[in-house]
């Protein structure tokens, strides 16, 4: 297994900290090139381990590793999984308080951190690269690199700046990692992150034991019953929106099936719930948006659904792709008719407000979150976008897409909902307090509690966490926050309530809406860029050939023959052996003969594709060779 002393010393590290034996394919090349400190560039699938190709080569080194990744969500659950194995890691990202960020600064100025997980908008302020002066980086790891590219489907001009991180740390690699990446996109990665020379590390797209599935559908409510009958296990089910997700949740439970629903507008407490119930196989379905998925590896996910379809096939593969992580036998499923591929187009132009729209809008949110001109730089503001939408009366998709088009070009950005946590404060003496609880017994154990366990709350608003406070003065959740409202109606305490909504980022400070800038050409270039990829999702519905190979052609593997497990794969097989046993036949007895001659004979009675894999098949069998452009019997 170990070669050298380099390669012991990773395969100790693998199994001391995460319990395994061996590495996945492709991983430890990606290790061992990451630990010679060359810049690394590593393709791997849905499901393919990226994490450990930076986790492992900093655990090696001596210093810290910083880590950008673009969501919040994702970098939390890092985080988590590595403070578990009893690794000192942190997040940073820009809706953080002044507070938080402070004792975050504080702690790893003294070194307190393995790992640092930024956000590339965080990475880019004065005041993290001043911290950043003051430490040791001995890796920059990059996930999700496909962001840097305006080929990629989710686009973050952020992420450019990391280029310029590369001064600071000169002697550290760069190692960039992505599940989905086109040719166009991982020119990007390498020019745009300045990798010096990068080793390239892919592995194949093709997932051998994922059978990919679309079906015409008109009651999909019908048909979705029947696959469930069918294939038996875990399963998530994507739908566009979180009207959806509780909808068919609910459809699913008076059908006697143990369901949940999740979405980015639920607090952590619920989606943690839900996740963990899921997980652990107490429910058996997961009903959710796109905002399900990241950073949860559950391998034994045996059927994924699409209801609705996403814009990029991109999307599609990596959320099919959370089936049958375990290498067993998976489905990914998409249930459509016509009406989706109507809605599709439809929401394609939603996408798209003109640039005066987009302008009158970022002028709005200025307005709605009382911002002068000429200040909000770097400062974050919570936004609930349906209450922004329905103030302005302004179509909600109409919001979130000039939002997105406000983020291409740098002036702010919407952060993924995080929740805020539930502050408190008293605004009484502690005398009065102590008054009070002897007077109305019912409010004395959350005082006591309040005043005992939260030093600062009667100078300052303080986070409090009402499930950890339940717990420990026996109570129920929701009847810590009857009293907490209590005490905020009787005027003892100021309370806010937690808190879902995202917030609105601002990159630069607020300009005046006449001086806001949006290139016609750039908008022009991405609307053509989204209408290249919505129109390859269409393309893949109506595909009649190997869907794997259509999805495989579309990331750059052109040499794939046919999967074999699809649905049109095992629709054709029925008549495949027949016409496979006649092109063979017609080759046995032609040759020797020129291959040039030879397939011009059999594309006249033979499809391309049948021939190419019969072709594969005798060469495999060693029963032909090719030379020279010449076809012959093998020796």
């Amino acid at each position: 297994m170990c070669t050298n002393t380099k390669e012991k010393k990773i395969y100790e590290l693998l199994k001391l900290y995460w319990g395994y034996d061996d590495f996945r394919p492709v991983q430890k090349d990606i290790i061992l090139s990451v630990i010679e400190k060359k810049d690394t560039l590593g393709l791997l699938p849905t499901g393919g381990g990226k994490s450990l190709c930076f986790q492992i080569p900093a655990l090696y080194f001596s210093n810290i590793c910083l880590v950008v990744s673009p969501l919040v969500a994702l970098m939390k659950d890092q985080v988590e999984n590595l403070e578990k194995r009893g690794i000192n890691a942190i997040y940073l990202h820009s809706g953080m308080s002044y507070a938080e960020k402070s004792n975050i600064y504080r702690k790893i100025t003294s070194h307190h951190f393995k790992f640092i997980y930024v956000s590339p908008e965080k990475l880019q302020t004065q005041e993290f690269r001043e911290i950043l002066n003051n430490i040791s980086i001995d890796l920059i790891a990059v996930d999700e690199a496909h962001c840097i590219s305006q080929w990629g489907h989710d686009f973050r001009p952020s992420y450019l700046n990391i280029g310029e991180i590369r001064n600071l740390f000169p002697e550290a690699p760069v190692i960039a990692l992505t599940a989905t990446a086109t040719h166009e996109v991982v020119k990007d990665i390498v020019s745009l992150m300045r990798l010096n020379n990068p080793a390239v590390f892919s592995k194949s797209f093709e997932r051998k034991n994922l059978s990919y599935v679309v079906r015409k559908a008109e009651n999909k409510q019908e048909y979705l019953l029947y696959l469930l009958s069918k294939v038996s296990g875990s399963t998530v089910i994507y739908v566009r929106n979180r009207k959806k997700t509780k909808q068919w949740a609910e459809f699913l439970q008076k059908k006697g099936l143990t369901s949940e629903f999740y979405h980015a507008g639920l607090s952590t407490i619920e989606r943690n719930i839900k996740q963990e119930r899921w997980i652990k196989g107490q429910s058996r379905i997961m009903v959710a948006t796109n905002a399900f998925g990241m950073g949860i590896d559950k391998p034994d996910v045996r059927l994924v659904v699409h209801l609705d379809l996403p814009e990029t096939l991109e999307a599609y593969y990596q959320e099919a792709g959370r089936a049958g992580r375990d290498e067993q036998k998976a489905f990914a499923v998409a249930l459509v008719n016509d009406e989706d591929i109507l809605m599709l187009k439809q929401n394609f132009e939603k996408s798209f407000p003109s640039i005066e729209e987009i302008k009158h809008i970022y002028d709005m949110i200025g307005s709605y979150l009382q911002i002068p001109v000429g200040s909000g730089n770097g400062n974050s503001y919570l936004f609930d976008l349906d209450t922004f939408a329905n103030r302005y009366k302004i179509p909600v998709s109409k919001v979130y897409a000039s939002i997105k088009f406000l983020e291409r070009n740098n002036y702010l950005y919407l952060n993924d909902y995080f929740e805020e946590p539930t502050k408190v404060r008293f605004i009484v003496s502690p005398k009065e307090v102590y008054q009070i609880a002897v007077k109305i017994r019912t409010l004395e154990p959350i005082l006591m509690f309040l005043t005992r366990n939260y030093p600062g709350i009667f100078t300052d608003l303080t986070p409090i966490n009402e499930l950890y406070i339940a717990q420990k003065i026996k109570t129920t959740h929701i009847h810590i926050k009857q009293l907490l409202q209590k005490l905020k109606n009787s005027n003892i305490i100021e309370y806010f309530p937690n808190s879902t909504l995202p917030k609105i980022v601002y990159v630069t400070d607020r300009i005046e809406k006449k001086f806001l800038y949006i290139s016609p050409e750039t908008y022009l270039e991405r609307k053509k860029i989204a209408l290249q990829k919505l129109n390859k999702v269409i393309e893949y519905i109506s595909y009649n050939g190997c869907r794997t190979k259509f999805l495989l052609k579309y990331f750059g593997e052109e040499n794939y023959n046919r999967c074999g497990v699809c649905d049109n794969c095992l629709i054709s097989k029925k008549n495949f052996s027949l016409t496979e046993h006649k092109i063979s036949r017609f080759i046995q007895e032609k040759i020797p003969c020129d291959m040039e001659e030879l397939w011009q004979q059999l594309l006249k009675k033979y499809k391309k594709e049948d021939i190419e894999i019969t072709l594969q098949n005798l060469l495999d069998e060693k029963l032909i060779v090719i030379e020279n452009n010449q076809i012959k019997r093998a020796p």
